[in-house]
């Protein structure tokens, strides 16, 4: 029964109406506080519906309600359940869903899930993360473990996860992600709207900002923001509205040194930041 209170709190009401004193045979300060303590308990315990959830096999219902938990909540929740409820809990969701539920977690934590389940399902459940995020939780797992996962993947992104997992995680190249879009300089805007529409369902993964201008050795000369190209003649050459030389950082250079350089980005016309391999080829934006 769910109880509303107004200001005077001596006269709860519920949806059926006031409660009738003479129907209570205990104080109604009591009955209030009970309920109360029994609704703290039901938030504070998500745990507990989430391993009843589990024990039914209902797997919308599950879904939905991870998405009301803030992550705090998740991850209290999650190290609260035992192993075989936690194994049951990824298996229970789709791939998708619970790579987002592994990317509310600590990199440790994340690595604890997956570390036990098969590769092929662990495989499943990485490939759908963001390739900064698939990185740090495999750079958690014994090299072996992490290995296995990978082989289980797609071979292309098998191999940019290797790529990256081989960079120091507090170095630039440690924090590039592989979700951006690149275009030849030759193009015209209308050529780029048409493929970003015609991709839209894969794009909107990426979280795009910018397309990336490359020329014919697939060398970084610009940036396009995407509010530019909506707004800019459909005619228009795509280097005519992108962002010439674009600032950018050597995949070696230290967080310290990022940080550095982000705040100049402010106070620089330029200020979109890339990540450069030694040979000045564009590699990955920063996410």
């Amino acid at each position: 029964m769910a109880l509303y209170f107004a200001e005077d709190t001596e006269n709860p009401v519920s949806q059926s109406g006031p409660i009738q004193e003479e129907k209570t045979d205990f104080p109604k300060s009591v009955f209030l506080r009970g309920v109360c303590e029994m609704s703290n308990r039901h938030v504070q315990e998500p745990w507990k519906e989430i391993e009843a959830m589990i024990d039914k096999g209902d797997a919308q219902r599950l879904s939905s309600y991870l998405d009301a938990l803030t992550p705090w909540e998740i991850a209290r929740a999650v190290s609260r359940l035992d192993d075989d409820n936690q194994s049951g809990l990824l298996t229970l969701l789709e791939p998708e869903d619970a790579a987002d539920l592994i990317e509310e977690l600590s990199d440790t934590q994340g690595a604890d899930l997956i570390e036990d389940l098969p590769a092929r399902q662990a495989a499943a459940i990485v490939a759908e993360m963001d390739s900064d995020d698939r990185v740090d939780v495999l750079g958690e797992l014994h090299k072996g473990d992490a290995e296995a996962i990978l082989e289980q993947m797609d071979p292309d992104e098998a191999a940019d996860t290797r790529k990256l997992l081989n960079y120091d995680p507090d170095t630039a190249g440690g924090i590039m992600v592989t979700e951006f879009v690149t275009y030849p300089q030759h193009l015209r805007v209308v050529d780029v709207l048409n493929d970003l529409r015609e991709h839209a369902e894969e794009y909107s993964d990426y979280g795009v900002q910018y397309a990336y201008v490359v020329s014919e050795r697939d060398v970084l000369i610009g940036v396009v923001r995407l509010r530019d190209l909506v707004l800019s003649p459909n005619d228009a050459a795509l280097t005519s509205v992108m962002i010439a030389n674009p600032l950018s950082v050597l995949v070696d250079a230290s967080l310290d040194e990022l940080e550095q350089f982000e705040s100049w980005l402010d106070e620089d016309p330029r200020g979109v930041l890339n990540i450069m391999d030694g040979w000045a080829r564009f590699v990955r934006e920063q996410k």
